[in-house]
């Protein structure tokens, strides 16, 4: 279950994204407690000092630490074999799907378990349908201050439609698939399971070509 330390940690949805936050996953209780400490001391003495840029510093110091931490605990996974297909049409004559890492779900779909030990490897079915003020994005690996401005940056379903209506790809496929990015042990359950079960629907459902936006 969460501590308190965990629920001080935890960035609120409408601050800027920081690396800062990769404190709360990985640090140990007594770490987030020195982490707390040793911010709270150097906010204490730049009230006094005026000089702020040793808060700054130690936010970053802690925040190096962090990324290390996140990296070395990053998953590569290993994969061989991989298979290169040519586009055989031109786009206008093709069924282009829209995938993307983004985190993207429809409003009363399951959000991505962002606190699922190794990583959500699961995905979400989007309808080419689907309303822009529906969709939502749950991800801790970027800022999503830019999708929950405007979705297309990271998910372009409008654009793609557009590109449909003006004949620039032939057809927008029924169905686009989202996964949620930041998988640094799932990576297996990623390879073997989920990203091959979409591959299979793709190929179902006749797909020339997969448009993937990453973050």
């Amino acid at each position: 279950m969460p501590s308190e330390l965990d629920d001080i940690l935890k960035s609120p949805r409408d601050a800027a994204f920081s690396r800062i936050r990769y404190v709360m996953l990985h640090a140990t209780e007594e770490q987030k407690a020195g982490f707390l400490r040793e911010l709270y001391l150097a906010a204490v003495q730049a009230k006094d000092t005026g000089q702020w840029e040793n808060v700054v510093e130690k936010l970053e110091e802690w925040e190096g630490w962090a990324m290390s931490e996140f990296n070395s605990h990053a998953v590569t996974p290993t994969v061989e074999g991989i298979p290169w297909s040519a586009v055989g049409k031109p786009l206008n004559k093709s069924r282009i799907a829209l995938v993307t890492t983004g985190g993207i779900y429809v409003e009363g779909q399951e959000p991505y378990d962002l606190d699922k030990q190794g990583g959500d490897f699961s995905f979400r079915e989007i309808s080419k349908d689907t309303s822009i003020d529906q969709l939502r994005v749950n991800h801790r690996g970027y800022d999503i201050s830019g999708p929950e401005a405007d979705m297309n940056c990271v998910f372009p379903l409008e654009r793609l439609l557009e590109m449909e209506t003006e004949g620039a790809i032939g057809e927008l496929a029924p169905i686009a698939y989202s996964f949620m990015g930041l998988i640094n042990a799932n990576t297996n359950s990623l390879v073997e399971d989920t990203a091959p079960e979409v591959a299979r629907r793709l190929k179902q459902a006749e797909v020339d070509a997969v448009f993937i936006t990453a973050t």
